[in-house]
This record gives structure tokens, C-alpha cells and sequence, in this order.
């Protein structure tokens, strides 16, 4: 899945240092990631989406992981410092994840054959800058919807008219 993880060059510079600026852990577990279900796009976390003015009405906010070398029992602590310094002292991953999106993606099992809704070629909207070979091909050779898409790839090579880094 791809994230949008900046802002346009022309957003307010407060609003895109909290979009882009992850920072220490504390701010990671306050900043969750985020599905806007009027877009579909998923977001670093909360500030990004205001920098495209989309709306985070029934948004999916995305939950947090812990996975530790040792084991380590989060449920009794309170506070952030806490749960931040035994995850440090058990040495844990944060992971994020959602299930709840998968009803709002397309499903990989779809033909695109039959789906003429399905972009299945490069630069339909006209908003390609830089031609990549690879890509165009790789647009072309599967099928594995990724939202309106024949693939990732022709998500890739059909970007958004703003310009958006992804990772």
C-alpha cells in the first residue's frame, strides 16, 4: 500500500512540518496513520490530509503493534514515557495496521477485462512528468487491482494532478 507522506511545496510550513516530520516514538504512537474513505488514499497520519483538503469524516485511523525481543506487558501502563521506555527496554518494532480497509479497497480477483472502469495504461491523466520504461511496463503485464487501477504501476504512472511523494 502506498502512503502519502508530504505535503505540497505551497501548504502552510506549519501544517507540513506536522505531516512530515514523524520524529521520536512518542509522536509516532500519537500520529497513527490514516485511510480517508471519501479519497481512499492513506496518509502518514492525521495533519496530512488537510495539506489536500480531504475530509477525515468516517476516515479509518490505523492501530499500533508492538512486537519485542522479550516479553513485555503494555496493558498496565498509563502513559506514553511509560509504554515508550519499555518498549526501548524490551527492545520492540512499532508496526501499524488496519483490517478495517479491506472492505473499501477493490479486491485482487476482479478480471480488469471485464471491469471497463479499470485504468489499465500509462498516463491517462496526462499528468506523468517522467517516463520510466519499466514502469509503463510493468503497468501492462498484470492484473492486480489496486483501487482503480489495473496495478500499482498504473497507479504509479497516472499520478495525482498535485505533486505528491509517496513511499
Amino acid at each position: 500500500m502506498l502512503m502519502i507522506k508530504r505535503c505540497p511545496s505551497k501548504s502552510d510550513d506549519k501544517l507540513r512540518n506536522k505531516c512530515e516530520n514523524s520524529g521520536e516514538m512518542k509522536t509516532q504512537l500519537l500520529n497513527k496513520p490514516v485511510t480517508s474513505l471519501k479519497s481512499g488514499l492513506t496518509y502518514r497520519n492525521i495533519h496530512c490530509p488537510e495539506c489536500f483538503n480531504d475530509s477525515l469524516v468516517n476516515a479509518i485511523i490505523w492501530t499500533i503493534r508492538m512486537e519485542c525481543d522479550e516479553k513485555a506487558n503494555f496493558n498496565l501502563l498509563s502513559s506514553y514515557s511509560a509504554i515508550i521506555e519499555l518498549a526501548e527496554k524490551k527492545q520492540c518494532d512499532l508496526f501499524y495496521h488496519t483490517k478495517s480497509i479491506a472492505n473499501y479497497i477493490r479486491s485482487c480477483h476482479i478480471n480488469p477485462k471485464n471491469n471497463v472502469d479499470v485504468i489499465s495504461t500509462c498516463n491517462v491523466s496526462g499528468t506523468w512528468k517522467t517516463f520510466d520504461r519499466d514502469i509503463e511496463f510493468a503497468c501492462q503485464m498484470y492484473d492486480n487491482i489496486f483501487l482503480l487501477f489495473k496495478n500499482v504501476y498504473c497507479y504509479i504512472c497516472n499520478p495525482l494532478p498535485e505533486n505528491i511523494d509517496m513511499i
